[in-house]
């Protein structure tokens, strides 16, 4: 079974005020990138809410 796994911080980033950043999910995608995963990826790319931290690979899925 393949699937893409999501960590979503919980924090944001501190905006001029000192405050958090409204509304901006600090992702880290982790998946073996089969199609299924790469798709993912490219929806989370468009999707302004959404800031991609780190890209990680699993070595035991579809690729090594």
């Amino acid at each position: 079974m393949s699937g893409l796994v999501l960590l979503v911080a919980a924090c944001g980033e501190p905006n001029e005020t000192g405050g958090q950043a409204p509304d901006v999910m600090q992702v880290v995608v982790d998946g073996d990138f089969g199609p299924d995963d790469m798709m993912a990826v490219l929806y989370l790319v468009q999707q302004p809410q959404v800031n991609i931290r780190a890209v990680t690979v699993v070595g035991t899925g579809l690729a090594h």
